[in-house]
């Protein structure tokens, strides 16, 4: 860690951390200034604590995600400086780049870029490297610089989930403490991982959504928010976008013509039976797709001898073999470790102790909630998607702790509304 880095990357953090106290959004949205500088201060803090993880404890520089995407940001970088700007260009904009020439001259230097196991959808990594190369361009190769811009890209992306899901102040504040408290939240929600970009993307979506769509609020700046999330999702993790597009439009017509919970759960239904028959329609297997990106990555613990690994039975690739396996994926994602055999084991147990202690509170607290339950109805399907989808091809206790985190993040803010009003006292 570079001490000229920290203190670029802590003069950043100051001025956004400035500008956020003058933002009218801000001060619209009824954040107590101790409350978010709290948060942003953990933030800031998680941001050190992960590059200090990554950098003394696993001291593989070239299986740390933040310095595998940010050395080859560098490389990357030094294409527009030292080779071609042209080839730079084509490069960040994918023109003409499936050549042997790119491969030879830049791709295979690369650690990256390049994955070593492929199911040929796309490639997820190249994002994360160009944004690295862009950030690189004003950090002058200092990480902490470039930790720090994607942690704030992530708590921008939190404060527009929390303002979008949660009307009343005093609860909003509640989930921002509650959710940056969140191992997952301190550990993989910042730096430059592709959960924190995706976090960003996500709250930039959903708040456009839901000014867009439910309040009628076209403002160009609204409407370029909404193609910029829409592309990053895309990027950087497109199965996020496949999930949360239906579910916002179902969520958009169970609001318009005000269904019952019955029509919503019906509409569901109907919506996946569609897309199910859509993807054969065009010759794409979305089930043996899952069951591809499953062996990928047995193939890819059976490699690195991953230490949280556990033994992973593999799924029948049909639409039966799916639902028959749905209740052990999620046992995977929500459940595990039951007995932890290592310090980050113990802290995923931890945080689902703490992530069903708030659940239940919610549940107790329901009848006494006065706020509007439609988020549940695009909300629950969504995240049982994805969960289901990260317990099937992750056989990594970390990794899918890693990957769930977005998705914890977003169920503890919906959630936030129906614990206790109590709770809430010190922040109204």
């Amino acid at each position: 860690m570079q001490i000229i880095g920290i203190i670029i990357s802590l003069i950043i953090a100051g001025i956004f951390g400035f500008g956020l106290m003058k933002s009218e959004w801000i001060n619209r949205s009824g954040f107590i200034k101790w409350v978010l500088i709290a948060a942003l201060v953990m933030k800031v803090i998680g941001t050190y604590f992960q590059q200090a993880l990554y950098t003394y404890y696993y001291t593989d520089r070239s299986t740390a995600d933040i310095y595998r995407f940010f050395d080859d940001g560098v490389l990357l970088k030094e294409v527009f400086f030292f080779k071609s700007k042209s080839d730079f260009f084509s490069i960040m904009f994918n023109i003409r780049t499936d050549n042997t020439h790119f491969h030879h001259s830049y791709f295979e230097k690369m650690n990256a870029w390049i994955k070593p196991f492929e199911s040929g959808f796309y490639n997820d990594n190249h994002i994360m490297i160009k944004l690295n190369a862009l950030f690189n361009f004003i950090s002058f190769d200092q990480y902490e610089v470039n930790g720090i811009l994607f942690s704030l890209l992530g708590f921008t992306g939190l404060l527009a989930l929390i303002t979008s899901l949660i009307e009343k102040s005093n609860f909003r504040n509640l989930a921002l403490i509650l959710t940056c408290l969140f191992p997952s939240s301190l550990l993989w929600l910042v730096g430059g991982l592709k959960e924190t970009l995706l976090i960003a993307a996500l709250g930039g979506l959903i708040f456009s959504y839901f000014n867009i769509a439910i309040n009628g609020y076209y403002k160009p700046k609204i409407l370029v928010l909404a193609f910029l999330s829409l592309v990053v999702l895309a990027s950087v993790k497109v199965y996020f976008l496949m999930a949360i597009i239906p579910a916002l439009i179902i969520h958009y017509v169970y609001v318009r013509f005000k269904l019952s919970a019955f029509a919503g759960i019906a509409t569901w239904i109907a919506v996946i039976a569609i897309g199910f028959i859509g993807t054969k329609t065009i010759d794409f297997d979305s089930i043996g797709y899952i069951s591809a990106k499953q062996t990928d990555f047995i193939n890819h613990m059976d490699e690195t001898k991953a230490g949280s690994a556990f033994k992973m039975e593999t799924m029948e690739p049909t639409l039966i073999g799916l639902l028959k396996y749905s209740p052990v994926a999620l046992s995977n994602s929500l459940l595990k470790p039951i007995f932890p055999s290592s310090f980050a084991e113990m802290l995923m147990l931890l945080e689902n102790i703490v992530f069903w202690a708030v659940v239940l509170l919610a549940l107790l607290s329901l009848k006494n909630a006065s706020v509007s339950k439609t988020h549940w109805i695009w909300l629950v399907p969504f995240s049982l998607a994805l969960l289901i989808l990260i317990g099937t091809t992750t056989p990594v206790l970390g990794a899918i702790m890693r990957y769930r985190a977005p998705i914890i993040l977003l169920l503890i803010i919906a959630i936030t509304p129906y614990l206790p009003s109590q709770l809430t006292k010190y922040f109204a």
